[in-house]
């Protein structure tokens, strides 16, 4: 009796202590893994500016070979390692679809513009009628943040609320020219992308390779 009393009130202290400790937000799997990639990049603060100097942008002249070789060295290095950068709003192609009873789905671009040059993991393969290089989603099944509906989500979705955090590492360059357009884009290899709201920096959903 008195060893089975002791079990029990060394079993109370251990739950007492557990209690001490502040209770975890409760993490997605899959955010764990986005986490570590993340932590393994390199932030871009100007994505413009990265596909620049990457691409090479060297105006005609004495100074073209110079800037040339320059982005060659840059893409040596940048090619050893990958990247993050966030895009909002118009930055950024999401297509979000309810699927099941409180369920949905959220499709991507993989297509990022940024000043006259691009990012994609190839070069377009078909042209819309204005010249604008086509697409198609990628999806992912999309999970409710607490305390949020369906209709809400959809709704963030409208006025441009959700944003994303995107993972890559660069391998090379492409060029792609339509009869109404001529276009430069970095060869990318896609890693992670976050979907999340940008006011509450919730994720509403994640895609890894």
């Amino acid at each position: 009796m008195n060893k089975l009393f002791l079990n029990s009130v060394a079993l109370w202290a251990v739950f007492l202590v557990f209690l001490s400790f502040p209770a975890k937000a409760h993490e997605h799997p899959q955010e764990r893994v986005f986490k570590d990639l993340r932590a393994q990049a390199k932030p871009l603060d100007d994505l413009s500016s990265f596909l620049r100097m990457y691409i090479g942008d060297c105006q005609a002249g004495a100074e073209a070979a110079g800037c040339r070789q320059q982005s060659a060295v840059f893409r040596q290095d940048a090619n050893q390692r990958s990247y993050v950068f966030f895009a909002f709003d118009e930055a950024i192609a999401l297509d979000v679809r309810a699927a099941a009873e409180g369920q949905f789905r959220i499709g991507w671009l993989p297509f990022f513009s940024a000043f006259g040059y691009a990012l994609s993991a190839h070069p377009p393969k078909q042209w819309n009628k204005a010249g604008l290089p086509i697409y198609s989603y990628m999806y992912l099944r999309g999970h409710l943040p607490p305390e949020t509906s369906l209709e809400e989500l959809l709704r963030w979705h409208k006025v441009g609320r959700l944003a994303a955090e995107v993972v890559f590492m660069p391998k090379g360059t492409w060029k792609a020219t339509s009869s109404k357009t001529s276009l430069e884009g970095l060869k990318a290899t896609w890693k992670a992308i976050r979907i999340f709201d940008s006011r509450s920096g919730e994720t509403v959903g994640i895609w890894l390779n």
